[in-house]
Formats: C-alpha cells, sequence, structure tokens
C-alpha cells in the first residue's frame, strides 16, 4: 500500500470511528494556506478538529509522536480559519489525534485521543 493510500485508509477509519460515536462528519481535508485538518466533526456540543496519523506496522514509531507543537500550531491556524469562513467562532471546539497501525495483513489497531492538545 503507498502512502497516499495508507492515508486514505487511514481517513476512512477515522471517519467510520466518529460516524459510530454519534458525530456529523462536516468536512474532510480542509485546507487554510499550506495547512490542513483531515476531519471536522461535531456532536450537538462541540466541533471536533481530528488529526489523523496512519502508519504500517513496519514502522516502529507511535503515529501520535509526529503530532509536535509545530503540527499543532498548523492546526489550531487552519482550524481558526475555518471558523472565521462559517461564523463559527464562540462555538466551542476541541482538537483529537487519531492514531492508526495497519498491519500488512490489512487488520488495525485505533488510538483516539480527545482532547490531545488545546
Amino acid at each position: 500500500m503507498s502512502h497516499l493510500e495508507l492515508g486514505k485508509k487511514g481517513e476512512q477509519i477515522a471517519r467510520e470511528l466518529y460516524t459510530e460515536q454519534g458525530y456529523v462528519i462536516l468536512d474532510t481535508n480542509y485546507r487554510f494556506e499550506k495547512n490542513e485538518i483531515d476531519l471536522i466533526a461535531f456532536n450537538l456540543q462541540e466541533i471536533v478538529f481530528v488529526e489523523v496519523k496512519t502508519r504500517s506496522s513496519e514502522v516502529w514509531i507511535f503515529p501520535e509522536v509526529s503530532v509536535d507543537k509545530e503540527k499543532q500550531k498548523r492546526i489550531k491556524i487552519a482550524a481558526q480559519s475555518y471558523l472565521y469562513e462559517r461564523k463559527l467562532e464562540n462555538c466551542p471546539c476541541r482538537f483529537d489525534v487519531v492514531s492508526i497501525v495497519v498491519s500488512t495483513e490489512g487488520s488495525y489497531q485505533v488510538k483516539q485521543f480527545i482532547d490531545a492538545f488545546r
């Protein structure tokens, strides 16, 4: 599976996870300048900006580790733009990270970090 295919698979898994948890998916792959948010969901209480990190099982680093301070900053900038464009600046929101490790057989492990950073 290519890097791009792996990322798309991870985003699909994350969408299904949030949908099963009762969230409405508002947007996917939202871009502002060079910044991107993989998934934007809503649960009638808050908007959730989700960063999805997917790795193959051959990689020895946990996917969530790559959401460092710089990546968080870029996600926040995109989130501010999203809220401004849709006139939702006063809506409560949070930032989640979904970490997915896909094995060569196609099975996967998912970790959901709710309110992962502020």
